[in-house]
């Protein structure tokens, strides 16, 4: 495994305190789903890495996201957004996660510029530090007209029309871990052994029937010692999601595959992994709400839990394609006569990272849905993937 750095002294107790939890939920119940401790490392109130007060995203933190990266994604969504009817462009703009508030403060000055203006922004995260730093970052990157805009609502608006961001989201989402064993998909439970957390696999109906479904729409099985997962989560989201949502566009983006790709005989070890310090590792059994546990995307999943929340699928491309459909290497050109050498040679390598194939180019999808709208998204004009779905 990656060598890894010392948590600081703060960061041990976070741990130490929600292993102590976890210890004794394992010692009442003789033993954990891995989806439970999942959830309980990203969200134990106070304790979950998205609830403890420890930075997560940039150069100090765990990793880093698209919109940390470059203004240029949020460029791009704006112009996506501008070219929606007005109704719709000029409404709400919903956000969950916000991450650091970035993608927020670039996406409201992107159109501005454009003279798009949307009636509020709304972020809606369940991590109060990271509140703390959206508000921070809203107060000193835009001007008041902009400020006043952006609310932070501590639950899903009702009656809501407009535009709904769901970046780098459905992979912090808990998963259920498998591993077929003579032929059968047994559920991953975390249980004790000589005082350190293992990992063991039972029989469970629904998991092996999930499992069995999965295998039905591949027509390819398993073999055995294939280890995997499912996100449980997806479809109840976009349920709630289109109980609120009237009139809209939902655009989302993250890394993972469509499912004959995710499920394929090559990735027979799954794809959970932990982020600590920029540092790539795969045991979710350390450092217990101080790393994040991710997991990739099914991007057939999602399209599953929307259309049959009422959604229409929209288009599904890579991050590149995403991009340059709505004219990012225009935009570009045009702001980089406004900088200097070393801006411009700054901004030149960000551009790279969010385009090139080995870098997010590929590796990361967007994927697009509507709700009572007609016509197509632009933003997937140049490559759309969606028959891969």
């Amino acid at each position: 495994m990656t060598e890894l750095p010392q948590p600081s002294a703060g960061q041990l107790q976070i741990h130490e305190a929600l292993l102590a939890g976890i210890v004794a939920e394992i010692d009442t119940s003789a033993g954990m789903d891995f989806c439970r401790y999942m959830h309980r490392c990203l969200y134990e109130p106070g304790l979950g890495y998205y609830q403890n007060p420890y930075q997560k995203l940039g150069e100090a933190g765990d990793f880093t996201t698209a919109a940390e990266i470059s203004s240029d994604y949020a460029s791009c969504l704006a112009t996506q957004i501008s070219r929606l009817p007005a109704p719709v462009s000029g409404a709400s703009i919903l956000e969950f996660g916000g991450g650091t508030g970035q993608l927020a403060c670039d996406l409201l000055l992107a159109l501005q510029r454009l003279g798009v203006e949307p009636a509020n922004y709304l972020l809606l995260d369940v991590s109060g530090d990271l509140r703390s730093s959206q508000k921070a970052a809203v107060d000193s990157q835009l001007p008041v007209k902009l400020r006043d805009k952006v609310l932070w609502p501590d639950e899903l608006p009702t009656g809501l029309t407009g535009v709904v961001i769901a970046n780098e989201l459905f992979d912090a989402f808990p998963v259920e871990r498998f591993r077929i064993e003579r032929g059968e998909a047994l559920r991953e439970y975390v249980v004790l052994q000589d005082g350190q957390l293992q990992r063991e696999f039972r029989a469970h109906c629904e998991v092996a029937d999930r499992v069995d479904q999965l295998q039905a729409y591949t027509g390819e099985r398993l073999a055995e010692g294939y280890e995997s997962e499912f996100c449980p989560l997806l479809a109840p989201w976009w349920a709630s999601l289109g109980d609120v949502l009237h009139t809209g566009v939902v655009l989302a983006s993250d890394y993972g595959q469509e499912r004959s790709e995710y499920y394929s005989l090559k990735r027979d070890g799954g794809s959970v992994r932990c982020f600590y310090r920029h540092r790539v590792h795969d045991n979710p059994w350390i450092y217990a709400g101080i790393q994040d546990i991710t997991a990739d995307v099914d991007f057939t999943a999602v399209t599953e839990a929307a259309t049959a929340a009422g959604f229409e699928l929209q288009g599904y491309t890579p991050l590149s394609q995403f991009m340059l459909a709505l004219g990012v290497l225009e935009s570009f050109g045009a702001l980089q006569q406004q900088r200097d050498k070393l801006g411009q040679l700054a901004a030149s390598g960000q551009l790279k990272r969010l385009l090139l194939p080995e870098e997010m180019g590929d590796r990361f999808k967007v994927i697009g849905f509507s709700k009572g709208l007609d016509g197509t998204l632009d933003g997937f004009t140049f490559a759309d993937y969606t028959r891969l779905l």
